[in-house]
């Protein structure tokens, strides 16, 4: 009995757990329009529309562009980075914007 209800107990708290951690993912979600930059110590930077300095991981397509180019760039606010500044992005799309 007493073992059924600690396992019954710790499924809900794995549940409230799970869905907590579903809810922070999805609200890390950003889209960003701006400006590259050159002012990225180990990381792109692009300067957001919205007046904050993001830093964006290389990735294939960053090799394209240059400073001063428009973008757009989707993904979400990495937990983690090597970025020495900014608001780091982990990019899921980067296009031009105009």
């Amino acid at each position: 009995m007493r073992l059924s209800r600690f396992l019954l107990g710790a499924g809900m708290l794995l549940a409230a757990l799970l869905s907590a951690f579903a809810q922070a993912q999805t609200s890390r979600a950003v889209a960003v329009t701006g400006t590259l930059t050159d002012a990225g110590v180990q990381c792109q930077a692009v300067q957001g529309d919205d007046g904050v300095l993001y830093t964006i991981r290389r990735t294939p397509a960053v090799r394209q562009l240059r400073a001063g180019d428009r973008i757009k760039v989707t993904g979400a606010i990495a937990e983690l980075s090597i970025c020495q500044q900014g608001v780091t992005i982990d990019v899921t799309t980067i296009e031009r914007a105009e």
